[in-house]
């Protein structure tokens, strides 16, 4: 190991003007441990480090000196209070792809250091660590090494400027200067597919995939290939990545909707499952994010599993529920209709009842699934109560004007009947079920 020469890198880069290294951690020992790497052994000021105990702290500053142009490294907790701060890496990545991370991990469970580099960590740091690891690890991040990582960088703006022949020809170079790259391979699979040679970018990822086989990158280059082309292949690949990085929430999702897709409801919903699982060891606006978009994708092919994902949306607010999740109050209420479970909905509605006891909504849909139920009076009774907080919502919707008025007529009030199916005609001239139903309300009336 070159140590003073990581030792000048690393020098060069803390000796710009407003240079700073920042670290999020609870761990005590490895603060320590950076700051005697820093003073004693770099000999930079001790000012240089600033320490922070959650994302959220370091959230601000950390903006500021971004924005700000301040050559900066960041030292953080891949577990932190229990959870993985892989949201904030990637959000971080997203915003500002300059950033340079270096994630720690505890005693590293592969997983974990696979899914961070995943989400954009620079570096990996398995602790304990010693001096010259950090030091080492934050050289590689100021300055990845080498003459074939310029190459590679020149090759990845053509590729983005769409300028594919002349991509090809560096692909060959970096394969003369390492044979079998699979960084070079898959560049070169990317221009042939810019260039609209499918069978030679498929070439390319698979010789790319066999001189890699742990690396992730040419197996989700394969699976966004297959996708929707061959579901199998698409399947297989996205499976291989799933047992290399098996934290990653959206691809166990992705995984899930394409058994759905196939019919296989069991296993999608094994997927489903696994995928809120790994969103709960982030947070709960995660798990909400990922019930949601499964909830969608179930929803009008398995009301069974909607109800399951939609509960779940729920269940992750942890009480802090307000108006904005009444939307999904109906979605999982429509969902426990669909099943037949109308005692189950109505429960539903009256727990959003507690959010908003005055949304004329909850109570019509509560009246609906009483209905449904067999159960007029007490049907009659909660759009009575809907109606009195909002005695025009039915207007201008056919259904709803037909729901209420069903319900009176099987409850033998003929006037309020007849109200709402003038109502429905109002809204939709040529009902037929509202002029069939006025006609028996008419004769009843004489």
């Amino acid at each position: 190991m070159n140590t003073a020469r990581y030792d000048n890198i690393v020098l060069e880069f803390l000796e710009k003007p407003n240079s700073v290294v920042l670290i999020v951690s609870d761990d005590e020992l490895f603060k320590k441990m950076l700051r005697a790497t820093l003073g004693k052994t770099l000999g930079v000021k001790a000012d240089i480090l600033e320490t922070y105990d959650s994302t959220l702290s370091v959230a601000s500053p950390l903006k500021k000196h971004l924005e700000n142009g301040h050559p900066v490294i960041l030292f953080l907790e891949g577990l932190l209070n229990g959870k993985l701060t892989t949201d904030f890496i990637t959000s971080l990545k997203a915003q500002s792809p300059e950033a340079k991370v270096i994630a720690l991990v505890g005693e590293g469970r592969r997983e974990d250091v696979a899914y961070l580099y995943e989400v954009g960590a620079n570096n990996v740091i398995a602790k304990p660590a010693s001096v010259n690891n950090i030091i080492q690890k934050m050289a590689f991040t100021i300055r990845p090494q080498g003459k074939l990582t310029e190459i590679v960088h020149l090759t990845k703006r053509l590729l983005a400027a769409r300028q594919y022949e002349k991509v090809l020809p560096l692909c060959e170079k970096i394969l003369r200067i390492k044979p079998d790259s699979p960084t070079a391979l898959m560049l070169k699979g990317d221009a042939f597919q810019g260039l609209g040679k499918r069978e030679r970018a498929e070439q390319a990822y698979l010789e790319a995939h066999e001189n890699a086989k742990l690396f992730i990158e040419p197996l989700k280059r394969l699976a966004a290939f297959y996708k929707g082309v061959d579901g199998n292949l698409y399947l297989e690949y996205m499976k291989r990545l799933d047992r290399l990085s098996p934290l990653h929430a959206e691809r166990k999702r992705d995984i899930g909707e394409a058994h759905l897709d196939k019919g296989d409801m069991s296993t999608a919903e094994k997927y489903f499952d696994q995928a809120i699982t790994c969103a709960t060891r982030e947070a709960s606006s995660i798990i909400e994010n990922m019930a949601e978009s499964i909830a969608q994708k179930v929803q009008g092919r398995s009301p069974h599993l909607a109800e399951k994902y939609l509960a779940k949306m729920l269940d992750s607010k942890k009480g802090n529920l307000t108006r904005a999740d009444l939307v999904t109050f109906n979605r999982l209420g429509i969902a426990l209709k669909l099943q037949g479970k109308w005692e189950a909905a109505i429960e539903n509605y009256q727990k959003a009842l507690e959010i908003a006891p005055d949304d004329e909504g909850l109570h019509y849909n509560i009246g609906v699934a009483y209905f449904e139920g067999g159960r007029i009076q007490e049907a009659v009774r909660s759009f009575g109560k809907a109606l009195q907080l909002n005695d025009s919502f039915h207007k201008g919707n056919e259904r709803v004007c037909l729901n209420l008025a069903n319900a009176f007529f099987r409850a033998g009030s003929m006037p309020r009947t007849e109200r709402f199916l003038r109502d429905a005609l109002e809204a939709n001239p040529n009902s037929g079920p509202a002029r069939q139903l006025l006609k028996s309300v008419q004769q009843r009336m004489k």
